[in-house]
């Protein structure tokens, strides 16, 4: 472990499953994604203010197109911390290392506030587990 950069406790935001897509009127089992995703954001920053860290753990876009991952990154521009991201089952993983580099959320391993993270990709080409 690292030594503690800040006296206070490191927070750290989960992002998982926001299923985006290509289209703004995309729509997964009855919920637009995208607004469902502003929610959520607007959410966190009521209630809990900024992270340190957020962690984007995989199902990003529904549909694994390069403009639904941008809409992802955009939408992470609310907040001022860094971000890395991971691939899930239905994520196209080529459009996702493309556009989370033009993000600078590419990272494998993160260490900060005492803290070392890991992002392990767990996905199976062409499986859903």
């Amino acid at each position: 472990m690292t030594t503690k950069e800040k006296n206070r406790p490191l927070r750290v935001l989960q992002l998982t499953d926001p299923h985006l897509m290509a289209r703004a009127d995309g729509d997964l089992l009855g919920v637009r994604t995208r607004e469902s995703l502003q929610a959520v954001i607007a959410e966190v920053l009521k209630v809990h203010g900024q992270p340190d860290l957020i962690l984007a753990t995989g199902d990003l876009a529904q549909d694994g197109s390069v403009e639904a991952y941008r809409v992802f990154g955009e939408s992470l521009k609310s907040f001022s911390c860094p971000s890395v991201w991971i691939a899930g089952n239905h994520d196209h993983i080529d459009n996702l290392l493309q556009v989370s580099r033009e993000y600078n959320a590419s990272d494998r391993h993160v260490i900060q506030g005492g803290w070392q993270f890991v992002m392990l990709d767990s996905s199976v080409p062409g499986k859903v587990f």
